[in-house]
């Protein structure tokens, strides 16, 4: 069960407007973070995987129903399960299926039929053949057999699928792809300690813990995002220092870390993680969002507490520009040649490739992983 603690992200908000800009939202996630936790603050969070919305809530940082995303500004989506009573009742299908045999002789007819009803058949048949070809994807890509041995959370009442008596969501199988690809360079059951900067909802955390339940995974994020990771998190019974704790402490020395499964930190709290401690620094899809200065302050930092290797996805020429600051989109992009520059002299990419997702390849997209030069 999720516990919703609206006082915590109240918290979490008031002392991320009194962290030094460098640490703050940037422009992007600045048009976003209030109207995402005042919406947080008011709903069931045991429900926050099955919401269907888009662009500007949840749906930015991974929670949401898969594959049912609305277009921004949107408060209507045509599937939505508030229709489903009317889609599917014996009236609307009797008069769909009088008008189909009509519409055999006089196709012109066809339009006084209910295709909303029609359309979500359609629609629902497209969804389950897009699990399929996600769950075969994944297989084929599963070198080490890795999901033989795991499965999706049903916290949050995720919309997904069974295989082999194990439950899948298209979301965690996008996951899985980007641990694929890192289980090629690293074993996973070999690491012990994991940092991502932006990590959602807190899946990727979660599908590691999975494959290596003695590792410890460290999460930065703003919030809401880090408030909602925190949460989902607890519910899987994970060992979860706080974001709360971490406020008590100078240094995470102070702490054992494998007395801990996650750790939830701000970004204004990213001096808390003391040096060479870190095993691998992951960023996926975030540092797109952010301008140029705060990647290279972060990566700085990156380079002095991680001892081994770094995986990155972003899109490569990065996020659109905003019309002006304030509103929506990066005032200046990062692109891959950014990151390249910043980690020069302190790690070397070892392998690079166009983002390879469920979906297909993503060229616009890459993957990079690098080593510290210091490696053999």
């Amino acid at each position: 069960m999720i516990i919703n603690k609206p006082s915590i992200l109240k918290e979490m908000m008031r002392d991320m407007k009194k962290a030094p800009d460098i640490y703050q939202p940037g422009n992007f996630w600045m048009f976003y973070v209030d109207k995402i936790a005042k919406d947080l603050e008011k709903k069931d969070l045991n429900k926050f995987r099955n919401w269907i919305c888009g662009p500007g809530s949840i749906k930015s940082f991974g929670g949401g129903r898969d594959l049912y995303g609305m277009k921004y500004g949107s408060n209507i989506h045509p599937f939505s399960d508030i229709f489903i009573k009317f889609d599917r009742s014996f009236i609307i299908k009797y008069y769909n299926a009088i008008i189909n045999k009509i519409s055999k002789f006089i196709p012109a007819l066809g339009i006084f039929s209910f295709r909303s009803s029609i359309a979500r058949n359609y629609f629902e048949d497209n969804l389950k053949s897009l699990q399929d070809s996600a769950w075969i994807i994944s297989k084929l890509h599963d070198e080490n057999q890795i999901l033989n041995n795991v499965e999706d959370s049903k916290e949050g009442d995720p919309y997904g699928f069974t295989n082999n008596n194990k439950f899948y969501t298209v979301n965690f199988l996008k996951e899985m792809m980007q641990i694929f690809f890192i289980e090629k360079h690293v074993r996973l059951k070999n690491l012990n300690v994991v940092l991502e900067i932006g990590a959602g909802i807190g899946q990727k955390a979660s599908a590691f813990l999975k494959i290596n339940p003695n590792l410890t995974y460290i999460i930065i994020d703003i919030p809401p995002a880090l408030y909602l990771s925190q949460q989902y998190l607890i519910s899987q019974n994970y060992k979860v220092f706080t974001y709360n704790d971490a406020k008590k402490i100078k240094s995470l020395k102070e702490i054992n870390l494998r007395d801990f499964n996650v750790i939830c930190l701000a970004p204004w709290m990213i001096d808390l993680i003391f040096d060479n401690s870190v095993d691998i620094f992951i960023n996926v899809f975030s540092f797109q969002e952010m301008e140029p200065y705060i990647v290279e302050n972060y990566l700085n930092k990156i380079s002095r507490i991680t001892k081994n290797y770094i995986y990155m996805v972003n899109l490569k020429k990065g996020h659109f520009v905003a019309e002006k600051k304030k509103k929506h989109g990066v005032l200046k992009q990062v692109t891959t040649k950014n990151y390249m520059n910043f980690l020069s002299g302190k790690f070397e990419l070892k392998s690079e490739r166009d983002h390879t997702s469920i979906f297909g390849i993503e060229k616009n997209s890459s993957e990079l992983f690098f080593t510290k030069l210091n490696q053999k």
